[in-house]
């Protein structure tokens, strides 16, 4: 069966600066992904705004996630945002699920409009379990091109005569990290910025549209250990030439987030 796996939900930029993206260039999703496993990617969070979800983050302390920093844009106000974490099925109560509120948001210092990441603390610490647990950042400067990583998320399914669809349950689909060299050449009318920035390419037969922002691009090393490699960003709009999404380069900013989180 064709399943659409979403990865990143379109936000609307308000209030403060969001990454320049050059034109036709929106938050992306993958198609042609696939149904996870429920427990498969327990560090996999959803950020609500009102009580309607927006973006994707990822837990990788019991009081701390990562996401996208344009996912926090359009309302300043902490009080508005909530984080779910041991989500898997959002059409029902599994009792894995861990709701806390945002008690502080810290960007990044390097806020020229290229460093599309954020930190979220939430206001009480997050029981680990079986459905609920941290993922390990990569080495300063870890490089992962050539590698294959899994995007993840419940972003935009697909669309009715209504509005786009959601799908309930957790998605994910592998995507092939490429140089910089490969993602300047692709996106050559696009503002990629190598450092804070890096690219991951569909497989053959998908195409990029717009879905959820914020969740983990998780690789995983010899011994099965997964690995925060990086954090969904944009994507050129429902392109079907299988140019590569962009995403925030976690080992550019892990020093950054180390020193915030205390680790």
């Amino acid at each position: 069966m064709r399943l659409q796996a979403a990865v990143f939900l379109l936000t609307i930029a308000a209030g403060r600066a969001v990454p320049r993206r050059g034109p036709a260039a929106r938050s992306v999703s993958v198609i042609q992904g696939e149904t996870a496993a429920r427990g498969e990617f327990p560090w996999a969070a959803q950020l609500k705004r009102h009580g309607a979800h927006v973006c994707s983050a990822v837990l990788v302390s019991e009081q701390w996630l990562v996401t996208a920093a344009h996912c926090l844009t359009p309302d300043p106000d902490t009080a508005a945002y909530q984080v779910i974490v041991g989500e898997y099925d959002v059409s029902v109560d599994e009792g894995s699920e861990q709701t806390r509120s945002v008690a502080e948001v810290v960007f990044s210092e390097l806020s020229d409009g290229q460093n599309d990441i954020a930190l979220i603390r939430v206001d009480t610490p997050v029981q680990l379990s079986t459905y609920v647990k941290t993922i390990e950042l990569p080495q300063f400067e870890e490089e992962f091109a050539g590698k294959t990583a899994v995007a993840s998320g419940w972003g935009v399914s697909g669309s009715t005569a209504v509005g786009p669809t959601f799908p309930d349950r957790l998605q994910k689909v592998s995507l092939q990290v490429v140089s910089d060299a490969d993602c300047l050449d692709s996106l050559v009318l696009f503002q990629f910025v190598p450092g804070p920035m890096s690219c991951a390419r569909p497989p053959p037969g998908s195409s990029l549209c717009w879905g959820d922002s914020g969740g983990a691009l998780t690789f995983y090393r010899w011994s099965g250990r997964p690995v925060l490699a990086a954090v969904t960003s944009w994507g050129v709009d429902c392109d079907l030439n299988s140019r590569p999404s962009v995403f925030v380069d976690v080992g550019f900013f892990v020093k950054w987030i180390e020193s915030v989180i205390g680790k």
